[in-house]
């Protein structure tokens, strides 16, 4: 367990893309792991460091969608898994479509889930993080969001 500063002279708390990136370098170096499946396949292969990172910046903007009953979009850019997933809430449920830019083609291409466990789902990740990283890093795992997460708001 260490305890870190932001490395970057340059970061400012505000910033909040860089300081996820921080924290999954150091959920990376303390080997932490991270899996995404779905859509025909269980495992897409991501990693802490870069993959993780991708998704937790948009986590705040998901969950906000998703709460009030908005579309989302969580985008997964990784070379070679290249893929977005949308979701659409329908009053208690949400259509989930995956769309794929490479030559994997999901199946199935959708599925429906209640709402309310989607944003759950969501939720546990931020708490995992903010447990992960406080552990991973206290110093880093101090920093907002992350604290805020790891005490269960999210």
């Amino acid at each position: 367990m260490k305890t870190s500063t932001p490395r970057a002279l340059d970061l400012e708390p505000e910033d909040y893309p860089s300081l996820v990136m921080e924290a999954c370098e150091a959920l990376a170096e303390a080997g932490c792991r991270f899996r995404m499946g779905g859509f025909g396949q269980d495992d897409w292969g991501l990693d802490v460091g870069y993959d993780l990172s991708a998704v937790v910046e948009q986590l705040p903007e998901v969950l906000t969608a998703l709460r009030a009953g908005s579309t989302a979009e969580l985008d997964i850019y990784a070379q070679g898994v290249e893929r977005s997933l949308v979701f659409e809430p329908r009053q208690s449920i949400v259509i989930v479509r995956c769309f794929s830019q490479t030559s994997w083609v999901p199946i199935p291409d959708q599925i429906e889930q209640e709402r309310s466990e989607v944003v759950a789902m969501l939720e546990k990740l931020a708490h995992a993080f903010g447990e992960a990283i406080s552990v991973a890093d206290p110093g880093i795992g101090k920093w907002h969001p992350f604290d805020l997460w790891r005490r269960g708001i999210v």
